[in-house]
């Protein structure tokens, strides 16, 4: 089976979508018989068709690269919508690096406070070993004294 070409970009991968139009997924560019829809206002245009006839967009890449560096006044209209989601995808970056910025303190604090925690456990247990010691060391004194004391009266 021969794969058919996207005649924007030249993909080998059209491919038909649930209405039966070929759809390039690398540029979005749609074919329905012997037209091209145009990605940018979906007007239907001839299949050759350099630029739509609606908007002036390119609809080939050769159309692309001739008006990109043609003495055209005007900017596609894939780079213009392109250029106004700029601001809201820069937003929503902020927006998310502050949440991964936000998570990552919580951790931290909840890092401190397991440390600080397991901290004061272990100062108890170290007290309550030094209790130990000193009680063993204090009855082993004690029993010495005693074994001494007994030893000298006989």
């Amino acid at each position: 089976m021969t794969r058919l070409t996207c005649p924007a970009c030249t993909a080998p991968s059209l491919e038909f979508n649930t209405e039966g139009i070929l759809t390039c997924p690398y540029c979005g560019t749609s074919i329905i018989g012997e037209a091209q829809v145009c990605s940018a206002c979906g007007h239907l245009n001839p299949q050759y068709a350099e630029q739509c006839l609606e908007c002036g967009e390119p609809l080939t890449v050769i159309a692309r690269v001739v008006l990109r560096h043609g003495n055209a006044a005007r900017n596609p209209a894939f780079l213009e919508r392109a250029r106004g989601q700029a601001a809201g995808l820069q937003a929503d970056d902020v927006r998310a690096s502050r949440e991964r910025m936000d998570r990552f303190r919580e951790m931290d604090r909840l890092r401190l406070t397991d440390e600080a925690k397991a901290y004061a456990r272990q100062q108890v247990r170290d007290r309550q070993l030094l209790i130990a010691s000193a009680s063993a060391l204090g009855i082993l004194v004690i029993v010495i004294l005693i074994g001494l004391l007994a030893a000298l009266l006989r």
